[in-house]
């Protein structure tokens, strides 16, 4: 790029994005807590826990051997960033999650390394973060988004068309709104365009900021929840916790 164009180029004081990160971190944890404790999955997750086990005696065959850290690492890796349960559902359900997991973690990335790169500003051209691993992260976002969109429940079970909107898809056309928004800002700054980037990373945060503050009510809270539910679940494998018939129950069936 020029210096013509790096002189275009977006630069704002890097101390509002820290103040910005630090603020939609807290209001997060915020929607956590009232998903959890207000809306009581929290209470749900343990009281389903407590009846699994009452229900499925501990087996002393089962690996054991296993470390908690080592069933947990696993369960993380081979699980939940592999989307490994949706398989059960549908290989495209898996990709169209994977590609807006892993796309929202480059995009998180993006923000929070340039946090702390950047020195007293931060300038939008090529070199920063929120825009090399923005661009690829938001595409991945709008990927998975669109091909997410014909797999929604009212359409697939209920024959709806893909087009047709309910409240329940807030969630996921507030990403596409984000992907697309992050998209622009990451290519209008590559070639210069500064007034025109500025109004794309002004909408693109506030649609992040929309989808933080509203999570509780939308599924966004989901990725969080289920994630620890399938930690735990495997957790109770490692244990002999399992839903799965046992041979003394296989026997006293027949």
């Amino acid at each position: 790029m020029s210096e013509a164009l790096l002189a275009l180029a977006l630069t704002f004081p890097n101390l509002y994005l820290q103040g910005y990160t630090l603020v939609i971190f807290l209001v997060l944890l915020l929607g956590m807590v009232y998903d959890f404790i207000i809306k009581k999955k929290l209470a749900f997750t343990r009281e389903e826990r407590q009846a699994k086990s009452q229900l499925y005696s501990e087996k002393t065959t089962t690996g054991s051997s296993r470390g908690s850290a080592n069933v947990v690492a696993s369960a993380i890796i081979v699980d939940v960033l592999s989307s490994r349960i949706l398989g059960k559902c549908s290989l495209a359900r898996r990709l169209s999650h994977i590609l807006m997991l892993w796309g929202f973690v480059l995009s998180a990335l993006g923000l929070l390394v340039t946090d702390f790169v950047s020195g007293g500003t931060v300038t939008l051209n090529p070199t920063s973060p929120l825009v090399y691993l923005g661009i690829p992260g938001n595409l991945m976002l709008l990927l998975g988004s669109l091909w997410y969109l014909p797999q929604r429940v009212n359409v697939s079970h209920e024959g709806d068309s893909s087009l047709k909107v309910v409240p329940a898809d807030a969630f996921i056309l507030n990403l596409l709104i984000a992907a697309v928004l992050g998209i622009a800002y990451g290519t209008l700054s590559i070639y210069g365009y500064a007034a025109a980037s500025e109004a794309a990373l002004v909408g693109y945060f506030a649609a992040i900021t929309v989808l933080i503050v509203f999570g509780p009510w939308t599924k966004f809270p989901h990725m969080f929840y289920k994630g620890g539910v399938i930690i735990l679940d495997k957790v109770d494998e490692s244990k002999g916790i399992t839903p799965l018939p046992t041979d003394s129950d296989q026997g006293g069936v027949s």
